[in-house]
């Protein structure tokens, strides 16, 4: 009979390189940035990494302009 290891689930172990976040959304909202992910022929993921990095540069433009 095999033997389990305890404590630990199996996969790869984390690499400390990437956080991962939760986020709950409208389901309309969703499947609208689902639809936008496909038609550039993106992940969903990506998709929305790159939102995110754009929103941040906007705010850090705006901040810069306004000398904060």
């Amino acid at each position: 009979m095999p033997i389990k290891p305890t404590g630990r689930k199996p996969g790869r172990p984390p690499t400390g390189l990437d956080r991962r976040l939760t986020v709950l959304v409208e389901p309309a909202l969703a499947e609208s940035v689902e639809q936008a992910a496909a038609r550039k022929g993106q992940t969903l993921s990506y998709w929305i990494r790159m939102a995110l990095k754009e929103a941040m540069e906007r705010e850090r433009a705006g901040a810069a302009a306004h000398g904060s």
